[in-house]
């Protein structure tokens, strides 16, 4: 809504507004636009049935949700975040594999190679490719930064954000926090930590976007039972809406992972309890 007698300003994030209030750059002309008319777009509502399909993208659509999985090194929580990337995209549900309206996708990976991400990642599209056809895609978008981002730094919150602004997506999945961050050393982790917990929310509300994280557990829990929450700071106990962890059960004949919540939800949300490794995808549900 224009105001009478304020000529509007243009910017895409507070850097612009920086750089414009410090007459370093011209902001874009400013276009208002014209009314259009209605037109019919695909609604919710006219779906049948596909409940937590439904559900996987009115929490992408709605924004500011996020998921923090945690688990020790090398159990498959990498895996399991492309295969969430890629189902979402390609408008297959990552656990039911059921049809669900697709999303755009952002997988950012801060720890593996770009060959390694690349050939698993395929095996994945070739996957939904090959049992699912037909399905209308939107756009599953990869950065891979095996040597990390610091996001307590401009720069790398810049190129970070280029990314984002690029890629557009609905759901942005990145990974792991520890590849994050540089703890400074000049405060306490917990600062250090609210800083980059803070960033995260910033780039939420900024792009409207659902995050899925990936973070470590603490070694030698993985088959204890005793603590597979995220380690270091308590900062993430508290901050994401979801927690959750994959245990593996050495007592299955195949890979078999139990879906664990090492913090109560925030909102009520169907998770499947148990994972194994799938024929079909990576993993699947275990009914």
């Amino acid at each position: 809504v224009a105001l009478a007698g304020v000529e509007p300003v243009p910017v895409r994030h507070l850097a612009e507004a920086v750089a414009y209030l410090r007459g370093e750059r011209a902001p874009p002309p400013f276009a208002v636009l014209q009314e259009l008319p209605p037109t019919a777009v695909p609604d919710l509502a006219d779906v049948r049935g596909q409940e937590r399909a439904r559900r996987v993208l009115e929490i992408a659509a709605a924004g500011g949700h996020n998921l923090l999985l945690a688990g020790p090194p090398g159990i498959g929580k990498t895996m399991l975040a492309r295969q969430v990337a890629i189902c979402c995209a390609a408008g297959v549900h990552p656990f039911t594999y059921s049809a669900m309206p697709p999303v755009n996708t952002l997988f950012v990976d801060l720890e593996n190679p770009e060959r390694i991400i690349r050939r698993t990642a395929r095996r994945i599209v070739e996957g939904v490719d090959q049992n699912w056809p037909s399905r209308r895609h939107a756009e599953a978008h990869l950065w891979v930064k095996p040597d990390g981002i610091d996001v307590l730094k401009a720069r790398d919150r810049d190129r970070l954000e280029e990314v984002i602004e690029r890629s557009r997506p609905d759901l942005l999945v990145m990974g792991p926090i520890y590849k994050m961050f540089v703890d400074p050393g000049n405060r306490s982790s917990e600062a250090t930590v609210i800083e980059v917990a803070t960033y995260l929310d910033r780039i939420r509300e900024l792009y409207g976007v659902a995050l899925w994280l990936e973070h470590h557990a603490p070694l030698g829990n993985s088959l204890s039972g005793r603590d597979l929450r995220p380690m270091g700071s308590a900062v993430w106990m508290r901050w994401p809406e979801f927690g959750y962890a994959l245990s593996p059960d050495p007592t299955a004949p195949r890979p078999e992972y139990e879906v664990k919540q090492w913090r109560g939800p925030r909102d009520d949300r169907a998770w499947p309890a148990r994972l194994r490794r799938g024929s079909l995808l990576p993993f699947e549900v275990v009914a």
